[in-house]
């Protein structure tokens, strides 16, 4: 809402329990996302309407129904075209009556390294040893690998000296270099080519194969 961005940090199941019309009713809801960011609960209409429910808004009042059109919720209008709805949670009894179930999948280093954008892996290990992050859920028993992006990019080359003199004549001497194997061929199926480079004139050539040979 508003052009705001919050993040979920997992879905499961949850039981709550509303107070409707002098009679107590238990809901189950499922596939609930959990934002620990946001600071109230919403309700999809559309979601409630899975499986047979249904709901049914009339002098700016909403109530939600069940499958036989019996009211379990009701809650005036409020600002944003939104309706407040009270419930509580419903106490956890048991394990297998685990009113709610959120398991953050845990990603690996690299995965966080690309998504902080490119940020170093001590830099990293450091918003996890403090907890500045919330959701910085990483797998520690994952690789560290070599960022590739990361190293074209700081790649650095000095200046070139200058040029001495060159004894050779045109055509006399060639400098020549294969780049392959690519992993990826062209539009042409390259995924070779040969670069030639006459030590004279310093003229290049190249010329793209579809094999080394």
């Amino acid at each position: 809402m508003g052009g705001a961005e919050t993040h979920m940090i997992g879905k499961g199941t949850i039981k709550l329990i509303s107070e409707c019309d002098g009679h107590t009713y238990v809901l189950e809801l499922q596939n609930v996302l959990h934002v620990p960011t946001n600071c109230n609960n919403l309700l999809s209409l559309r979601q409630w309407e899975k499986g047979g429910r249904s709901y049914n808004g009339c002098d700016d009042v909403l109530s939600l129904l069940t499958k036989d059109k019996r009211p379990v919720a009701r809650g005036p209008k409020v600002k944003n075209n939104l309706y407040k709805l009270t419930f509580k949670h419903a106490p956890q009894t048991t394990h297998s009556d685990c009113a709610f179930n959120a398991a953050s999948p845990l990603q690996t280093w690299a995965t966080w390294h690309k998504w902080f954008g490119h940020v170093g892996y001590s830099s990293i290990k450091k918003l996890l040893d403090n907890q500045l992050v919330d959701g910085l859920q990483i797998d520690k028993n994952s690789p560290k690998p070599d960022c590739v992006a990361c190293t074209e990019a700081k790649l650095s080359e000095t200046p070139y000296g200058p040029t001495s003199g060159r004894l050779t004549k045109p055509g006399e001497l060639t400098h020549m270099d294969l780049w392959g194997k690519y992993n990826v061929a062209s539009i042409n199926g390259n995924q070779y080519y040969l670069l030639m480079v006459d030590d004279a004139a310093r003229y290049i050539t190249v010329k793209f194969l579809k094999t080394k040979d």
